[in-house]
């Protein structure tokens, strides 16, 4: 494995390690078969998965929920003001470091998706179910 690849998993592991320790959930290993790239870590505890992608040449990490039925939920979605089409802000010259994103991330999901972690799939069947809709109104797969 190279360095800039260990580092990536080194670093999910340790933001994500309360998954395991709190949570029961477990590294999954292998790639997801959707996703290519090896910058990505798995974990699971046989209900949901959380997939973390290193993207962007080490600059961005993207995280997503993915349900018992294989839809992949990026963690924004699950943000109450979330809206797709929305314009955003231009990405600052200062954006954090893919790493800095991860633990952020963590912590995000830490203190706002215990009910998701703790077995409650109701706020992210929502989400998933309204990504499903956009995408079937858009005609995307």
């Amino acid at each position: 494995m190279n360095e800039s690849l260990s580092e990536f998993k080194s670093a999910c592991r340790e933001a994500f390690h309360f998954l395991i320790v709190n949570y029961g959930f477990q590294e999954l290993l292998g790639l997801h078969p959707k996703h290519t790239n090896k910058y990505q870590i798995r974990f699971g505890n046989g209900e949901i998965e959380i997939l973390i992608l290193g993207e962007g040449y080490g600059t961005i990490a993207n995280i997503e929920y993915v349900t018992s039925d294989g839809v992949e939920v990026a963690t924004q979605m699950l943000e109450p003001d979330w809206e797709p089409f929305k314009k955003r802000k231009k990405l600052k010259e200062t954006m954090p470091s893919q790493r800095d994103q991860i633990f952020m991330i963590a912590d995000k999901i830490r203190e706002h998706d215990k009910d998701i972690l703790l077995g409650d799939p109701k706020r992210l069947n929502k989400a998933a179910e309204r990504w499903q809709a956009i995408k079937t109104k858009m005609g995307w797969k």
